[in-house]
């Protein structure tokens, strides 16, 4: 199929993330049962600065987290498989390089400032440097 819009490109895209997202998943369950590693995983969403608005972005969050994701749900079966206990996750909005997309006619410009990407990629990082020093 022929895309020809954002919106169907978004979809695809959601899908293969989703696809790859239960790959790496199921690559993890080995070395977790038998080395107990990894404990954690970030999800990060790039390309979050074309999500411009607080509801937009928050609807992006929710397509990871929230309780109809079929990511969440991924998640869920993973950490049922591994033990809740031992692996603990969560997703964040990120962004490294802020420009315009487009597909054919249709544009999304980039909705945040230099100081706001630079913001995410500093929240960013302190996550992983509390996961990384067990803090989580």
């Amino acid at each position: 199929m022929q895309l020809t819009n954002i919106a169907q490109l978004r979809e695809r895209r959601i899908q293969a993330e989703l696809s790859d997202f239960r790959t790496t998943l199921s690559a993890l369950r080995r070395p977790i049962r038998e080395h107990r590693q990894p404990s954690a995983m970030i999800l990060a969403a790039n390309k979050a600065d074309l999500y411009c608005s607080e509801v937009e972005l928050a609807a992006a969050r929710q397509r990871y987290v929230g309780e109809a994701s079929e990511f969440r749900k991924a998640m869920d079966e993973f950490r049922a498989q591994v033990g809740s206990d031992n692996f603990q996750w969560t997703a964040i909005p990120t962004c490294s390089w802020l420009e315009t997309f487009s597909i054919g006619d249709e544009k999304v410009a980039s909705g945040l400032s230099i100081e706001q990407r630079n913001a995410m990629l500093h929240s960013f990082f302190d996550v992983l440097e509390r996961i990384c020093q067990g803090k989580t």
